[in-house]
Parts: structure tokens; C-alpha cells; sequence
């Protein structure tokens, strides 16, 4: 699960650009998998819509990230994402 920069995420909701971030993630997946053995590859990449911050509870007030909290968001589609084909899904 990955955050966008700051400076590129008011720009999803230009089709274009969408396509190219996830076209440019794909390949970046495929880099990082041909680089590692079968058992540490990932399988997919999720772009998250919101920031990780403070305020929403995904991180702790010294930044470190709140796993179960973000488990548990992002659980009920995670059955769907394994399910779906492509390398790239929006959450």
C-alpha cells in the first residue's frame, strides 16, 4: 500500500495522469519483483486516496504507522483486490 506524493494527488482526477501513475506503478512493481526471489514478491500495489496522518489514525503522534488501524480500513476489500486482476488498485 503506497501514499501519493503530495503534489500529485490533486491531479487524480485527471484521467491521463491516473493512467500514466498507474502505468509508471506496474512497471515499478515488475522492476522491484524481478529483482527479488519468488517467496518476497509482491503482488500487488494499492494506492491509498488519503494521506496516512495523525488526524485520521493511521499514524502515532511520532509517526509511526498504525498497522491494525490500517488493516482494519482497508479490510473488507482486500478479498476483492486478490481477486482482481492487474497489478495496480485504487483504494
Amino acid at each position: 500500500m503506497v501514499v501519493l506524493s503530495e503534489n500529485l494527488r490533486p491531479q487524480m482526477g485527471d484521467a491521463a495522469v491516473r493512467a500514466k501513475v498507474q502505468q509508471e506503478l506496474g512497471e515499478l512493481l515488475r522492476e522491484v519483483n524481478s529483482a527479488v526471489a519468488d517467496y518476497e514478491q509482491l503482488r500487488m500495489i494499492v494506492v491509498a486516496q488519503e494521506p496516512w496522518s495523525i488526524e485520521n489514525g493511521m499514524l502515532t503522534p511520532t509517526m509511526k504507522i498504525r498497522r491494525s488501524r490500517i488493516e482494519a480500513e482497508f479490510d473488507a476489500q482486500l478479498t476483492h483486490w486478490y481477486t482482481s486482476q492487474g497489478p495496480v488498485h485504487w483504494a
